[in-house]
């Protein structure tokens, strides 16, 4: 197997964010879980507000980004990197930041955003 790409996360992100959201000043957050040893996401919840949920459904961001989102788990997984299966992923601007969070605390931080 080859090595670890640290790029390949944030390669992916940038992409995605150039193809589908620059021409909108998106913010919000999502957070993703997925279940143990499994790299496809078991839920997510959204915050956005109703007008940037109906941009992000229109530009086909929301299609795309969980099947990525499992994708990156997947990867990192792989290569028995931690954490690797719940995610927040942060909209500012319209940039995209992903942080892996530690396994099963996914739905502790929807909690508090709620």
């Amino acid at each position: 197997m080859s090595e670890y790409d640290k790029a390949f996360e944030s390669m992916r992100l940038l992409q995605l964010q150039k193809q589908l959201l620059s021409a909108d000043r998106i913010n919000g957050k999502i957070v993703f879980g997925c279940l143990p040893g499994n790299h496809r996401i078991d839920f997510a919840s959204w915050f956005f507000d109703d007008e940037q949920m109906t941009k992000l459904r229109g530009n086909g961001f929301r299609d795309f980004i969980q099947p990525l989102i499992e994708v990156l788990a997947e990867y990192r997984q792989s290569y028995n990197i931690t954490p690797n299966r719940d995610a927040k992923l942060e909209v500012v601007e319209s940039n995209l930041s992903l942080k892996w969070l530690a396994d099963d605390s996914a739905e502790m931080i929807i909690d508090s955003f709620r």
